[in-house]
């Protein structure tokens, strides 16, 4: 009985040593800890707003695109520029299907501009795909090159690739 009453002792003996003589190391990680946690947290909340206000801004220019096309446009280009995965795609589909933007030369700036999120191996795949069409409505021979492509990494739209090239 004593000694496990001794063992007791020494064992707080030995915790509250160890934690006075390591004070300051331990103060140190739990704030690292605390900080980054609050970071992450902070990060989070700041990304939620982003999208929030993309999506808001996305509205916006949907709203606005029967009364006032320039405006939406340029609605419609800050959300491609903001590079948001799920609204960029979007606002150039509402691009290419209003055709709010005339020249050849923009839009293909904003299929690089999306290519150049990190999206799915499918969504790269389907913006390609789209790009092609593009390409081959306004004449130009890539187009079909990209179909190649979609054809040779065997792509999800490899048949409807196909099909096009064949006719």
């Amino acid at each position: 009985m004593d000694e496990n009453l001794e063992n007791k002792t020494d064992f707080k003996n030995r915790l509250i040593s160890f934690f006075n003589n390591n004070k300051k190391k331990l103060i140190f990680f739990l704030s690292l800890i605390i900080i980054i946690f609050s970071s992450v947290a902070i990060f989070k909340i700041q990304e939620k707003k982003n999208f929030d206000s993309i999506a808001e801004k996305y509205i916006e220019a949907s709203l606005k695109l029967s009364s006032d096309q320039e405006e939406s446009k340029k609605i419609f280009n800050e959300i491609l520029l903001s590079k948001n995965k799920f609204y960029s795609i979007m606002a150039l589909n509402v691009i290419l299907e209003k055709e709010l933007e005339k020249n050849k030369e923009k839009i293909l700036e904003y299929f690089n501009l999306v290519e150049s999120i990190n999206l799915t191996r499918n969504q790269k795949d389907l913006i390609l795909f789209k790009k092609s069409l593009f390409l081959l409505k306004e004449g130009d021979q890539e187009g079909e090159k990209i179909l190649k492509k979609l054809i040779q990494d065997n792509s999800k739209y490899k048949s409807l690739a196909e099909e096009i090239i064949q006719n």
